[in-house]
């Protein structure tokens, strides 16, 4: 059998992927990562001892890294700067691109560890003979979206044991054996202190605190509380009447807001893109897309393509897709290529 790395969280979704392949007879060893502070509700103390107690339940090692420093240099600063530049950053995205499944698989494959597994609920196929995120079973729980931007070598090493299992299964596993697993869901911005993160943005942004709303004709019609406290779809109410965010303009401090007919687009730009099957091996035909990770995936096709640019044209129209959000786009049930929003009309 394989000697298995498990990246834990103290969650019952990580434990669950533990449990599951120690019971198939791997050889596993728990490793979980010290992100944050104790202020903030990710990686802090409480979950690594879930997550050792878990590894002791279980009879298996367990393994502490401290990746603060890259955390804070690969994930929250790059998410503050993006927000202060008046872009709505994904974080998990990046996250998992350059922590999860990026450092901490780098180190366990470098410690000699054969597969390294999550507990997210994704899978892994082929296209094409090349190796593709896809869709898992518990589809309502998928998580393929938010790996959209993971290096496609990685999936030589990877495994989601939970690829065929329902979230009821994994809790009832978890229950089973009395594992001690954090409760709950996990959050987006995790990383995130009480105050939220426009009081962490706010602390790191040095200019004015307000600004003007404007409309679409450039009149002014309300004051904010600065630019990045707002992102693009945002609802924004005026004497009862109902306004949407459709542009931020970080360099004055303004952000315009329209009605709901504005925020609508069909055509999508997107950067940095993360290609698990040769573009031009798509051709012209359709994919779908989600652009956001609940919104339904909508009917679409690629524009245009050229190097580090693709545009797409979505069959019906999408509410609001935001600059510095996630496209995710799919083949049937399989993701092809991912890349971050730069602008859309």
């Amino acid at each position: 059998m394989s000697r298995v790395a498990v990246l834990m969280s103290g969650g019952v979704d990580s434990s669950g992927a533990a449990v599951l392949l120690t019971q198939q007879g791997h050889d596993v060893t728990g490793i979980t990562a010290r992100m944050s502070g104790p202020a903030s509700a990710c990686c802090d103390d409480d979950d690594i001892y879930r997550a050792k107690r878990v590894c002791h339940r279980l009879g298996i090692p367990h393994i502490v890294l401290d990746l603060r420093e890259d955390f804070d240099r690969r994930v929250l600063d790059p998410f503050i700067a993006a927000y202060l530049e008046g872009t709505t950053p994904n974080p998990c995205a990046i996250c998992n691109r350059e922590i999860k499944l990026g450092k901490m698989v780098g180190l366990a494959v470098r410690s000699g560890f054969d597969r390294v597994a999550t507990g997210h609920y994704a899978a892994i196929g082929r296209m094409g003979g090349r190796r593709v995120l896809r869709e898992p079973a518990e589809t309502r729980k998928s998580q393929v979206y938010f790996l959209a931007l993971i290096r496609p070598q990685i999936l030589d090493v990877l495994e989601f044991p939970l690829e065929r299992t329902q979230k009821r299964e994994v809790k009832e596993i978890a229950a089973s054996l009395d594992l001690a697993v954090r409760q709950g869901e996990s959050q987006d911005l995790c990383f995130v202190p009480t105050g939220g993160y426009q009081q962490m943005l706010s602390d790191r942004w040095d200019g004015p605190p307000e600004g003007d709303v404007l409309d679409l004709k450039g009149n002014v019609v309300a004051r904010h509380k600065g630019h990045y406290a707002y992102t693009v779809g945002q609802r924004f109410g005026i004497k009862g009447k109902r306004y949407y965010v459709i542009a931020k303009r970080a360099r004055t401090n303004e952000i315009v807001i329209a009605g709901r007919d504005e925020t609508m687009k069909r055509k999508i730009t997107i950067t940095g893109i993360n290609v698990f099957v040769p573009l031009e091996d798509l051709g012209d035909r359709d994919l779908t897309i989600k652009y956001r990770y609940n919104s339904p995936r909508i009917a679409a096709k690629i524009l245009e393509a050229d190097e580090g640019h693709v545009t797409l044209l979505t069959d019906e129209a999408c509410f609001a897709p935001a600059p510095g959000q996630i496209v995710a786009c799919y083949r049937d049930d399989c993701m092809v290529c991912g890349g971050v929003i730069e602008s859309a009309a």
